[in-house]
């Protein structure tokens, strides 16, 4: 019998996942960098940003 621990899958509320994305709009930012920020991993975030511009939702960040 093995002690490791069962899989569990996280849920992300679409908050963070328009917030993440926003985030790697900026002008200059990684999406490495970003993914780290919120201790997400990058491929995770490449997804989400597949799907996002796939449904139309990508937005660029706002003007500074």
């Amino acid at each position: 019998m093995s002690d490791a621990k069962p899989a569990r899958r996280r849920r992300h509320d679409s908050e963070l996942k328009r917030q993440v994305i926003a985030a790697c709009a900026a002008p200059g930012a990684s999406v490495a960098q970003v993914a780290m920020s919120y201790g997400l991993n990058a491929n995770l975030v490449h997804k989400w940003r597949r799907l996002a511009a796939d449904d139309g939702e990508v937005r660029s960040a706002p003007a500074l």
